[in-house]
């Protein structure tokens, strides 16, 4: 049962992943602190995420408040 439970997690997590992806408006370089809270935005998803000017946690509320 377990596996069936990590197998959505990781579905859902890249469903999410994909979709904060596809809403990039400004392409060029990644901010290295989050705009709306100064927070660092790690390495990985700058890279990631190219052009990304929040964090994960500014974006999913971002996300939220578009609908």
């Amino acid at each position: 049962m377990a596996d069936v439970i990590d197998q959505a997690n990781d579905y859902a997590e890249v469903m999410l992943s994909n979709k904060i992806a596809s809403r990039v408006v400004f392409a060029g370089v990644s901010a290295t602190r989050c705009t709306d809270c100064d927070c660092l935005i790690p390495r990985a998803r700058r890279e990631a995420v190219k052009g990304c000017q929040l964090c994960v946690d500014c974006q999913q509320i971002a996300e939220v408040r578009r609908g």
